[in-house]
């Protein structure tokens, strides 16, 4: 192995595999890194947030914004029955 590409990405997957291959371990140390880049490759595929954690950004958006409008409606609502703007003394 020659010494430039020794803290790459391909170098340190080199070391990992030989010491892998010495310990016995090869095998499943290549197949979690195939899941690994498969992983990767599907999210980059899908280039984007899953479904469900777009429905829980819509809904969480509306409640947000109903609680806003509540709030003010609530604050015009208790103005307007208390005669005005309640100014504290």
């Amino acid at each position: 192995m020659v010494a430039s590409h020794r803290y790459t990405a391909e170098g340190i997957a080199a070391m990992s595999q030989e010491l892998g291959n010495e310990l016995g371990v090869g095998s499943s140390l290549e197949s979690a890194q195939q899941q690994q880049q498969q992983q990767q490759q599907q999210q980059e595929e899908d280039g984007g947030l899953s479904t469900g954690a777009l429905i829980g950004i819509i809904v969480g958006s509306v409640v947000g914004g109903l609680v806003v409008i509540g709030a003010v409606v609530y604050m015009v609502v208790a103005s307007r029955r208390a005669g005005g703007m309640v100014v504290p003394k």
